[in-house]
C-alpha cells in the first residue's frame, strides 16, 4: 500500500488533514500525519498518528517516513520552525522521498528569477533588497512613497506603508483590521527605527502601487491552481479579496472580504473588462510552467494578482502552500475535489514512476 505523509505545525490544518484521510482507502494510500520534530534523527522512525479507515480516527503509531510527502508547514520565527526548516530541507534532499511539491524560494530570490523572463517581467513590481537604511531612504527620495515587506512574510505580517511627511516620515502597518501609523522624525529616529527593524532579517523594498477600489480598499484576485490526477495544471477558482477602507493588505487576516471575480470584473469599465481578464489568463497559463522550470516541481499554487488604477496588472505574489478559504468561500461544492486531489496526485507521481524533485 502506498504512504502519504502529512506534515504541518499549525493545529487549523488537522481538519483539512482528516478530510484527505477519509478519502485515503479508495486510492490505496494509507495516511500519516506529524510534524517534522517527531522524526527521530537516531533511527529515523517518527512517531506521529496513522489514519485508522475503520474507526474513522487517527491512532498513535510509530512509523518509517512515507515515501510520498505533502509539505503544509508554515514558518515562524521560533525555534521549533527553524529545525523544521532545517528537517524539511534534509527531506527534500533525498532520492527514496517524493514530495507533492517542493515549494518555492523566498520573494526575493522569486523576483530575481521570474525578473530574467521577458514573458513575466513586466508584471513584477520594482523590487529592491533593503540591505541598508540608505537603500530605504534613497527609494523614499525617488519614488516619495514605499512598501517595505519582510522576503520571507507571509499573511500581510510585517508590510510597512513609508511616505514622505511634512514632519518628517510616515510609517503605516496594519494589525488585523486596524491600520496604526505615526510620523518619525528625519533625524535619527528614522533611521534607528529603520535599523532595528531589517537588522538580521531579509526586506524589500517596492514603490507603492495605487492597487486600491474607489472606495479606497485594497484588493487583489487569489486564483488556486493545483495539479490533477494526470499531473496537468488546472485552475480550481479564483476571487477577490477587498480589505478593509484606506487599509494596506488585502488578506484575510487583515478583515478582508471575499468577492466573486465575476461580480467584481463586472464593475470595472466595460471598455478594461476584456483586457483584465486577457491579462489574468494569459499570466496564470505561463507562471505555473516558468516556476517549475526555474526551481523545482510543484503541486499546488496560490497567485496574488493586482490591478492598479491605471489598470495595469501586477504580480504581487506567487504561494506553493495557498489557503483555501477564498475558494471554498466561493465554491463549497470544490470541497471534496480538493481533499481528493493530494491523493490522486499521489497516485500520479507513483504510477508514472516520475520522480518528484529535479535536481538542478
Amino acid at each position: 500500500m502506498l504512504t502519504l505523509g502529512l506534515i504541518s505545525l499549525q493545529p487549523e490544518a488537522q481538519g483539512f488533514f482528516k478530510q484527505i484521510a477519509e478519502h485515503a482507502s479508495d486510492y490505496g494510500i494509507m495516511v500519516y500525519r506529524f510534524s517534522p520534530i517527531q522524526i527521530q534523527p537516531e533511527t529515523e522512525l517518527i512517531k506521529g498518528e496513522r489514519y485508522d479507515p475503520d474507526s474513522k480516527t487517527w491512532v498513535r503509531d510509530t512509523f518509517p517516513i512515507p515515501k510520498y510527502l505533502y509539505d503544509r508547514v508554515f514558518y515562524g520565527e521560533d525555534r521549533i520552525s527553524s529545525q523544521s526548516r532545517a528537517i524539511l530541507r534534509w527531506l527534500k534532499m533525498r532520492d527514496d522521498l517524493v514530495f507533492l511539491g517542493y515549494g518555492l524560494p523566498n520573494k526575493w530570490k522569486l523576483y530575481q528569477k521570474l525578473s530574467e523572463l521577458d514573458s513575466i517581467s513586466p508584471y513584477l513590481p520594482l523590487t529592491r533588497k533593503a540591505s541598508s537604511t540608505e537603500d530605504i531612504q534613497n527609494a523614499l527620495l525617488k519614488y516619495k512613497k514605499i512598501v517595505l515587506k519582510p522576503a520571507n512574510g507571509a499573511h500581510g505580517y510585517a508590510i510597512y506603508v513609508i511616505s514622505s511627511h511634512p514632519n518628517g516620515v510616515l510609517i503605516q502597518t496594519q494589525k488585523k483590521n486596524k491600520v496604526i501609523q505615526h510620523v518619525v522624525p528625519l533625524n535619527g529616529s528614522f533611521q534607528k527605527w529603520i535599523t532595528e527593524l531589517i537588522e538580521g532579517k531579509d526586506f524589500l523594498i517596492q514603490p507603492f502601487l495605487k492597487i486600491q477600489n474607489h472606495e479606497n480598499q485594497p484588493f487583489d484576485v487569489r486564483i488556486f491552481l493545483q495539479k490533477d490526477e494526470r499531473g496537468i495544471w488546472v485552475e480550481r477558482g479564483r476571487g477577490v479579496r477587498v480589505g478593509i477602507q484606506e487599509g494596506i493588505i488585502s488578506n484575510l487576516s487583515g478583515g478582508a472580504d471575499i468577492k466573486p471575480y465575476t461580480e467584481w470584473l463586472k464593475e470595472l469599465p466595460f471598455s478594461k473588462r476584456d483586457f483584465i481578464h486577457q491579462e489574468i489568463n494569459t499570466l496564470i497559463e505561463s507562471l505555473p510552467s516558468h516556476l517549475e522550470n526555474s526551481f523545482f516541481p510543484l503541486f499546488e499554487l496560490g497567485l496574488d494578482i493586482g490591478i492598479a488604477r491605471d489598470y495595469s496588472v501586477w504580480l504581487l505574489d506567487a504561494n506553493s502552500k495557498p489557503g483555501r478559504h477564498v475558494i471554498l468561500h466561493l465554491f463549497p461544492e470544490l470541497e471534496e475535489t480538493l481533499a481528493n486531489a493530494p491523493l490522486r496526485f499521489t497516485r500520479f507521481l507513483h504510477e508514472s514512476s516520475k520522480p518528484g524533485r529535479v535536481k538542478k
